[in-house]
């Protein structure tokens, strides 16, 4: 079985869970899957960054964790759910 590439797994893993996520959410989800080089929160984050400034998340709201670090949870967009679905899926 072929892996997706991370990036558009994270935006698979975001349209099939249809709720807003943060990437410790994501990292959860996808450890099992990946490397822990690529599957860490902070790699994650930068990854759902560039795909909210290309359009396919959007921030839906920011809290503080108990480290006191600011998360962000995400939502896929419209623009998000039509790249999805031109995206490869496994059989």
């Amino acid at each position: 079985m072929q892996q997706l590439p991370f990036k558009f797994r994270i935006v698979e893993y975001a349209v099939s869970l249809g709720r807003p996520l943060t990437s410790i959410d994501v990292c959860r989800g996808l450890k099992n899957e990946y490397q822990e080089k690529q599957c860490n929160a902070r790699n994650i984050e930068d990854i759902m960054q560039t795909l909210q400034k290309t359009g396919i998340l959007t921030g839906v709201d920011q809290y503080f964790d108990r480290e006191g670090r600011i998360r962000t949870r995400y939502a896929v967009t419209d623009q998000g759910r039509a790249y999805y679905m031109g995206t490869p899926q496994e059989s």
